[in-house]
């Protein structure tokens, strides 16, 4: 049965009816618990805060538990509750000493039902790449009012490298190459994550500056998938370069998509020169 207005009829003897409206309404357990989650985190830049807040509580209810847990490979492990405690009223419980290591915790309690809630903040020097995931609000009430929400939380780590290009063939010492000649070059690294595209760069003897190198009839590009490495991902992007007879000095480069060529620097880029035969 769905929540809504409902029309009930009851038809009397001599042709006299009466009708009565009324709303019902179907809570879900989710409505009685909300995970908010300050979401994507910048490591090293941005605290991580999680909030478990209760809803759609009275004051005259009883709230024996909130916990706050992690999903992981194994289900799910706790990480802190608030627990209803007659002497004290609210008792926090750490299970997760990691975490109490490293986070603060804002306010907590059971009492009154509410406004319960628990609120934890990780200060930014103390977030780890392992911090990212789902976390999980459960609220447990004394009576029927009990549910779950779940919130996932992201890290973003930019990229920390200039990424260098190398020559996958190495058929030539000091970067001359006949005309004619194909050569394959690979570059790229961390690429942060989320993960960023690696795109090529090129420079002639008549350019200024360094602008993106589009596929054409003297080059393939393939890209590598991502790869997880530590707090970002890892990834290459490999080229096939036909030298021609316009190399005379033709400098490539290697930069991420999301901050173009005009950021690459000189000493990273791979110089051709191309010869004739």
């Amino acid at each position: 049965m769905d929540a809504s207005t409902y029309r009930f009829e009851l038809v009397l003897f001599g042709n006299k009816f009466s009708v009565s409206q009324r709303s019902l309404s179907i809570m879900s357990s989710a409505q009685y618990i909300e995970t908010k989650i300050s979401t994507p985190v910048a490591l090293n830049k941005d605290d991580i805060k999680i909030d478990c807040l209760t809803w759609n509580f009275e004051t005259n209810d009883t709230i024996a538990e909130i916990v706050l847990s992690k999903l992981g490979s194994n289900g799910l492990s706790r990480i802190i509750a608030a627990q209803l405690s007659f002497s004290e009223g609210t008792k926090l419980k750490w299970y997760d000493m990691n975490y109490k290591s490293r986070a603060v915790v804002l306010s907590a309690s059971v009492y009154p039902a509410s406004s319960a809630n628990i609120s934890l903040q990780i200060p930014k020097h103390n977030v780890k790449c392992s911090d990212a995931g789902s976390y999980v609000c459960e609220v447990i009430s004394i009576g029927d009012k009990n549910g779950k929400s779940t919130l996932s939380l992201n890290i973003t780590v930019p990229s920390t490298e200039n990424f260098t290009v190398e020559e996958i063939t190495s058929t030539s010492s000091i970067n001359t190459y006949t005309i004619g000649k194909t050569i394959v070059l690979k570059c790229g690294g961390k690429v942060g994550n989320p993960p960023g595209l690696p795109i090529w760069c090129t420079k002639t003897s008549h350019d200024i500056n360094y602008m993106e190198y589009i596929d054409n009839d003297n080059l393939m590009i393939s890209v590598t998938d991502p790869k997880p490495f530590e707090c970002q991902f890892e990834r290459f992007s490999l080229l096939q370069y036909n030298v021609s007879v316009d190399d005379k000095h033709t400098e490539l480069g290697c930069a991420l998509s999301s901050v173009a060529c005009d950021t690459l620097k000189p000493a990273t880029a791979f110089a051709i020169k191309g010869l004739s035969e």
